[in-house]
This record gives C-alpha cells, sequence and structure tokens, in this order.
C-alpha cells in the first residue's frame, strides 16, 4: 500500500520531467534557428564597419526596406549612403549588440536590440561627412557618438537569413 502511494504521488513529478526532456529534444531545432538568427543580427555591425559589400549583400534581401527617421529606403539607397561613407573615410566602431531579443516563427524572424556607435574620421572629407550626417558646422568637432535601438524581420531563405524590413531609432543623450 505504501509503496503504491508512493508510487502515485511520484507519478506527476517523473512524467513532468520526462515530458521537460522531450521538450528540450523537440527544442533543439528552435534553438538552432534562433542561433543562426542572432549570428545574421551580430553579422550586420561587423559588415557595415568594414564596409564589407559583398556580406552586405548577403545579409540583405534584394526587396530590403530600412527606417531611418524617414519614410522606408530601399536597399539600393542604403547602400549608396554605406559607399558614401566609405569614400569620405568615416569610421564607424559599433559596440556589441545589448538587449538582443528574437522570436523565430516559420521563415520569418523578429530581432530587437540596442547598438552603441561612435564616429570620426582621419581626414577633411570625413569629417565633412560627418558634420552633414550629424547636422552640425562645428569645425572643432572630431567624434560622435550615438546609441541606437533597432529592429528587424528576417526572412528564411536557401541561403540563410536575410534582412527583409529594419528600423533604427537614435536614442536621446547617446543611449
Amino acid at each position: 500500500m505504501f509503496r503504491r502511494n508512493l508510487l502515485t504521488a511520484l507519478l506527476p513529478f517523473v512524467a513532468a520531467a520526462c515530458d521537460s526532456q522531450v521538450g528540450r529534444i523537440s527544442d533543439s531545432p528552435a534553438q538552432a534557428e534562433l542561433a543562426e538568427v542572432e549570428a545574421v543580427l551580430r553579422a550586420l555591425p561587423q559588415a557595415l564597419e568594414d564596409y564589407d559589400f559583398n556580406r552586405l549583400s548577403d545579409l540583405f534581401d534584394p526587396d530590403l526596406q530600412w527606417i531611418e527617421g524617414g519614410p522606408p529606403v530601399p536597399v539600393e539607397d542604403l547602400l549608396k549612403r554605406f559607399h558614401a561613407s566609405e569614400a569620405a573615410q568615416a569610421i564607424v566602431d559599433f559596440g556589441q549588440l545589448r538587449d538582443l531579443k528574437v522570436e523565430v516563427e516559420n521563415d520569418f524572424a523578429w530581432g530587437t536590440w540596442l547598438l552603441d556607435a561612435a564616429f570620426t574620421a582621419d581626414t577633411d572629407e570625413g569629417l565633412e561627412f560627418l558634420r552633414a550626417v550629424f547636422g552640425t558646422s562645428d569645425l572643432s568637432q572630431r567624434n560622435w557618438s550615438m546609441g541606437f535601438a533597432e529592429s528587424a524581420v528576417l526572412r528564411k531563405t536557401d541561403s540563410g537569413w536575410r534582412f527583409v524590413f529594419g528600423h533604427t531609432t537614435p536614442l536621446p543623450d547617446g543611449g
């Protein structure tokens, strides 16, 4: 009688333990998907810092739209902006993504994060470019820091996860 009562009392705990193990095994593909998406999200700032346009082409869907304080910008215009920054020899140093949150649902993923950036240039052309970007005519200013809140939607393709939509908002007082 005691054994049967003990077994009856322990049965829910044994079943829960088995269910959690089964859940972990079945969740491993979902964890792999999350890791893939996180890797793509983390690759974006590095590709921008390095002006790695081949990598950016791999990350961006041809139909990408990005919003930064105005109407959505198509991928071609976004890349032109990055090329202009490179031509001016502007130097961008992105920190690590902070507060990264990712959700994956079928062939789509959504991520949000915070990002800090420092901007400078070693050339007069680069400083002129950055002064125009930041809207200042102060010739003594040579460095800018800014924080951003960003979000993106990615689509899974045959060649991996790609950005299809992005949004960047500057944070007040550098974030």
